[in-house]
């Protein structure tokens, strides 16, 4: 069985935790259950960890389960030809699950 792959922006990933009513946060359920598969890299990691933490959010630990996201996520192993432009990553990370 092929399992659907997904590349999640950070802002996506950001609204999942903050409304459970929307489509990102059904999307976020699909991968903590494994329906669906999110294809990230170590610096995207970093970018939803350092987004989710600012108090302003004011998103628990507890509720963002990070651990858990480093437990499923796939993560591709190398940063090699990772653009230095943040929303370049998401790009590059979805052309990269493709091979």
């Amino acid at each position: 069985m092929n399992m659907s792959q997904i590349v999640m922006d950070t802002n996506v990933f950001v609204s999942a935790l903050l409304s459970a009513d929307g489509i990102p946060h059904k999307i976020y359920q699909k991968f903590l259950s494994g329906e669906v598969t999110l294809i990230t890299c170590p610096a995207i990691i970093e970018e939803y960890e350092d987004v989710i933490y600012r108090p302003l959010l004011k998103i628990a630990k507890d509720d963002a389960d990070m651990p858990r996201v480093h437990r499923l996520a796939e993560r591709t192993h190398t940063s090699l030809g990772l653009p230095p432009k943040p929303r370049g990553r998401f790009l590059w990370l979805t052309r990269e699950a493709k091979h």
